[in-house]
């Protein structure tokens, strides 16, 4: 990008100076934090919950690890869990053609508590994925700028995205080897952080260099509308400089950011209601195409690049086609 852009200052007459790119840092810890509802039950109700298979699993919850030490992920597998087991029984209950005190007491019981849970389940999921260290890390603003063979890592994208489909009607967990291994993909290959900052120096360079070639007085350059030895070095400089060296990189960037806004569009989806507004920010300017998106700046940037280029080839009859102005 820098020697593209020193090229065309050189041969066009025109000083470009590219502007210092504002990062676009990943939101902070404190401002992706979503706090998870905690159930307190008492003592004597957790005899009852020894028919709902759950026993084992609340005190799991209620160890020392479990209290203070549990990985997300290993939350988001409880919360599965938890949901799973308490809707079986729940449904258990509820076609029972006669309950008891105690067991209508236990259905009475359970009727809210599920409702709690159905409401914990995304929140857990939230803080497995895009509120943890390995989304950080993979959407860090100091990533190296991704080589043209760097790929989006949609697999683990769509291993994360699997249990926010069942929220609604929770399996006995999650696959939470998959889970994991899908964040640790995350946490060693940062390709989103750095797709954002090229995207950003990308756009910058074909902004500037439009500007450069807009600048440009055809009928100095080419007035009688035919090629001339000048005319040919800009030639040169668009075939041997932008067509075999920028734009490939150009059009790996385009393939694979696609390829990861189509990957993350249903995490996104199932993100809470109550995100983050710093995460909204964020996802709105790097993980969306809609209008003041980073991937809408690039996808103007490149069509203003393309026009400048065409105007000024066919203006100096340099068009494959062979076409003059009229």
């Amino acid at each position: 990008m820098a020697d593209y852009t020193a090229r065309v200052a050189r041969i066009t007459g025109q000083p470009i100076v590219l502007p210092q790119a504002a990062p676009l840092p990943y939101p902070r810890a404190r401002d992706r934090h979503l706090p998870l509802p905690e159930v307190r039950a008492r003592l004597l109700d957790l005899t009852d919950f020894q028919r709902c298979n759950l026993t084992q699993l609340i005190a799991e919850r209620n160890s020392i690890m479990g209290r203070g030490y549990w990985p997300a992920t290993r939350r988001l597998d409880y919360e599965f869990r938890f949901g799973h087991r308490l809707a079986r029984c729940h449904a258990w209950l509820a076609d029972q053609d006669a309950l008891d005190a105690d067991d209508a007491a236990l259905l009475e019981h359970i009727a809210p508590l599920r409702a709690v849970k159905a409401a914990t389940r995304p929140l857990a999921w939230w803080a497995a994925t895009w509120a943890s260290d390995e989304f950080a890390r993979y959407f860090s603003a100091a990533a190296a700028l991704p080589d043209a063979a760097a790929q989006a890592p949609v697999r683990a994208f769509a291993t994360l995205a699997a249990p926010a489909r069942q929220f609604d009607d929770p399996p006995d967990g999650v696959a939470l080897d998959d889970i994991e291994s899908a964040l640790q993909t995350l946490r060693s290959a940062p390709y989103g952080g750095g797709w954002v900052r090229a995207a950003g120096q990308m756009t910058a360079t074909l902004e500037a260099a439009a500007e450069a070639l807009e600048a440009v007085n055809l009928q100095r350059l080419c007035p009688q509308a035919l090629p001339n030895p000048k005319a040919r070095i800009f030639e040169t400089v668009f075939y041997q400089v932008y067509a075999g060296r920028l734009q490939p990189y150009l059009a790996a960037l385009h393939r694979e950011g696609a390829a990861q806004h189509n990957a993350v569009a249903p995490l996104l989806a199932a993100a809470p209601a109550e995100a983050p507004a710093a995460f909204e920010r964020y996802a709105q300017r790097a993980l969306s195409t809609a209008p003041g998106s980073l991937w809408a700046d690039l996808a103007d940037a490149r069509q203003r690049h393309t026009l400048a280029w065409q105007r000024l080839l066919r203006g100096c009859g340099l068009m494959p086609d062979g076409s003059r102005p009229g």
